[in-house]
């Protein structure tokens, strides 16, 4: 399954979990374009790259099946929101991370086998 994360990158630790569980588990898993320092403070980026990263952002939710919305303790922030309307007008699945759906999706791996193919040659 292809699953976008979203949430706030105040979580990165989560966002790197998770794409790693996910990952492994078989899923094509689409993460934050880039996360802040430990001791940045809110404004870690400029206005114009945070308009180009959340618009990153949405493509990647267009290209994906579904959203994981990464909200510990049911923390979720106005761009996150925004991310959630927009999957659902695009008829997106919306799962929540508080809801305890990892397993389940972990459970549900795609299950990719691949086989071992001989080199092809080219001929003239």
């Amino acid at each position: 399954m292809r699953i976008t994360l979203c949430g706030s990158a105040r979580f990165y630790e989560l966002f790197y979990k998770l794409n790693r569980d996910l990952s492994l588990a078989g899923h094509v898993v689409y993460s934050l374009g880039a996360y802040p320092d430990k001791e940045s403070s809110k404004d870690w980026m400029t206005p114009e790259q945070k308009v180009v990263l959340d618009l990153v952002h949405l493509a990647k939710i267009e290209n994906s099946e579904m959203i994981l919305v990464i909200d510990p303790e049911g923390y979720i922030g106005e761009s996150t929101r925004k991310e959630i309307h927009y999957a659902l007008l695009r008829h997106k699945a919306v799962w929540f991370y508080s809801a305890g759906i990892v397993d389940k999706l972990i459970d549900q791996s795609p299950n990719i086998v691949f086989e071992q193919q001989s080199p092809r040659v080219a001929t003239a």
